[in-house]
């Protein structure tokens, strides 16, 4: 018994990632997730390495100043 070929039946068509909208949706949204990935890893990253250059010294505490 021989699979099935994936060749589309007669009277379809298949439509490339470029013309359907819920992939152009998917693509745009995985785009944004991922460019807001690494706006968020930026602050995070530099804040590790703050912590880790201070992690020993006798640096002062920030000061704060109140209105």
């Amino acid at each position: 018994m021989e699979a099935p070929s994936p060749v589309a039946r007669p009277g379809t068509h298949f439509l490339s990632c470029s013309q359907a909208p819920v992939c152009q949706a998917a693509q745009a949204a995985t785009t944004l997730a991922a460019v807001e990935w690494v706006l968020f890893m930026i602050p995070v990253v530099l804040s590790m390495v703050h912590v880790w250059r201070t992690r020993h010294s006798n640096a002062p505490e920030m000061q704060t100043t109140t209105v």
